[in-house]
């Protein structure tokens, strides 16, 4: 066995299962909470807001989309339901965030970002920013996703995750 293996062998055996098993249903719960976000206070809501009929009308366990009812409805206002999504996520990310170091919500903040925010504003192989550079262009959704992109990657090198708490039996 390589140093490498024996490390995490070491690791895991001296760890309850159960940690691993929290772990993980945190971790899916806090990715759909961040779609919910992402689809109903963003997308949703901006429609609905511009007085369009809109509704979630995917949600599986990773992903969603919003449906958007209108006849001949403006680019512009396209653009905003669409970037909606990706803004109020970052917006839900940084509320979380700003809970203390050891606060559970910080991680789902980390998991908005990463998840909702992020890979939705880069406008290679995202619906959202396919939509909103039709209007915007091409350069400025680039620019938008290095900001936010260097954002958080910056909070997250300065200020870090904070400690994680190991229950020794």
């Amino acid at each position: 066995m390589s140093r490498v293996m024996k490390r995490l062998y070491y690791k895991v055996k001296s760890h309850d299962i159960g940690q691993y098993l929290i772990a993980i249903v945190f971790g899916i719960a806090a990715i759909n909470i961040s779609l919910l976000v992402h689809e109903k206070f963003g997308h949703v809501f901006a429609a609905l807001l511009m007085g369009y009929d809109a509704s979630m009308v995917s949600d599986t366990l990773f992903e969603g989309a919003t449906a958007v009812q209108g006849v001949n409805i403006p680019l512009e206002h396209l653009a905003v339901i669409a970037l909606a999504g990706p803004l109020v996520s970052f917006i839900f990310g940084q509320i979380c965030w700003s809970f203390g170091k050891n606060h559970p919500l910080r991680y789902v903040g980390l998991v908005s970002w990463l998840i909702s925010t992020l890979p939705n504003l880069m406008p290679v192989g995202s619906r959202d920013a396919a939509i909103a550079a039709q209007y915007f262009g091409k350069p400025l959704m680039w620019l938008l996703f290095y900001v936010m992109f260097s954002y958080v990657w910056v909070r997250l090198l300065f200020e870090g995750i904070g400690p994680v708490e190991v229950i020794e039996k």
